[in-house]
């Protein structure tokens, strides 16, 4: 990969050159809707979903799961005996149950 000194006001002119060419509508995202606040009484009103676990309190479906830690700790072990135990119906360490149907299959 090859590095170049690029001055200052060349950074500026490139910061300030169009994206694109604005006459293409339908290039253009549309605008967000705008932001609407909630009380503290609509907030407290509000019934929280349900959502289905792969292992109780532990592991939701369908989400993103990070196992971090040093090397050497038992991240792969770990992870290897909750995939055991999802895919035999079994509780995980023999403690947190492990969802029913057919949750490898998503």
């Amino acid at each position: 990969m090859k590095r170049e000194i690029v001055a200052e006001p060349e950074i500026d002119a490139f910061a300030r050159e169009p994206v694109g060419d604005k006459s293409d509508s339908h290039d253009s995202i549309a605008e967000p809707p705008p932001f609407v606040w909630i009380g503290g009484t609509e907030l407290m009103q509000m019934k929280p979903r349900n959502k289905q676990m792969v292992v109780d309190r532990i592991l939701p479906a369908g989400g993103l799961t990070v196992i971090a830690s040093k090397s050497k700790s038992g991240k792969t072990t770990l992870m290897v005996e909750i995939c055991h135990a999802v895919s035999t119906g079994r509780p995980v360490l023999g403690q947190r149950d492990t969802g029913t149907g057919s949750l490898l299959a998503r």
